[in-house]
């Protein structure tokens, strides 16, 4: 009777088990559609938002606000394009921006291969390996350590890309409305640290139709005849001849 009770019990924990695993497959599926959701749904208000901003202020191309790494430089543009306008700054946070981005995902690819190489090397040679086997340590080692300093030079460049982002959204987010600016950019830092990125995305959204940060608008002078015009300056970057701006951010 012992033995009956005992695989019993057993087959019950078993169940027990198994149930246990498929609710852990559920949630897992669940989180795993919610984080989708929200990546989502942060692309489209972030897109939405700087590309609304982008074309009322007469930045080429504002439809690369959906593009990867296009969305990057987008952003360092309203940047630059505020900076400029508000105080004659020639910053350059598009082009930074944009380089580091690409360094990133570069270095990434390389330390990735080079870690799969040393993992593969070291489980071909686990049967034949040899203390003294000097060819041990210039396949597995060195391939290993190169990977390893490349994923600390990634996460160096990936805080000083995160950083530069956050300025150019302050800058963003004083250029639609300077009276909210702090507030967003804190929430956005802070919420994002526990995985509502989401957040900073929908306040581009909501303030991507105001412009209280930006320069009057002058309302072009016409002229029922024609009069003579003295000689023009050459035209800055964000200049141009449709907009009311003194400086429109042109790219």
């Amino acid at each position: 009777m012992g033995g009956f009770e005992s695989y019993g019990d057993i087959a019950g924990m078993e169940e027990t088990l198994e149930q246990i695993a498929e609710g852990m497959t559920g949630l897992s599926v669940i989180s795993n559609t919610w984080s989708s959701l929200l990546g989502i749904a942060t692309y489209v208000f972030m897109a939405l938002g700087m590309y609304a901003i982008a074309k009322r202020r007469g930045i080429r191309y504002p439809w690369m606000g959906w593009i990867p790494f296009g969305n990057v430089w987008l952003l360092g543009c309203i940047s630059d394009q505020y900076r400029y306008v508000t105080s004659g700054q020639e910053k350059s946070k598009r082009k930074i921006m944009l380089g580091l981005q690409i360094a990133m995902y570069a270095v990434m690819i390389v330390a990735i291969v080079l870690l799969v190489v040393s993992l593969i090397q070291m489980f071909s040679r686990m049967d034949g390996y040899r203390g003294e086997d000097s060819g041990y340590y210039s396949e597995v080692l060195v391939p290993l350590m190169i990977g390893v300093v490349l994923s600390i030079v990634m996460l160096g460049v990936s805080i000083a890309l995160t950083v530069l982002q956050y300025m150019a959204l302050y800058d963003l987010f004083r250029s639609c409305n300077p009276a909210t600016s702090a507030v967003f950019l804190a929430l956005s830092i802070i919420l994002s640290l526990f995985g509502f990125g989401v957040v900073q995305a929908i306040f581009v959204f909501v303030c991507r139709d105001k412009d209280l940060g930006m320069p009057v608008r002058q309302t072009p002078v016409m002229y029922t005849q024609p009069t003579w015009q003295p000689p023009q300056p050459p035209v800055e970057p964000w200049e141009r001849q449709d907009e009311p701006w003194n400086h429109n951010g042109d790219f």
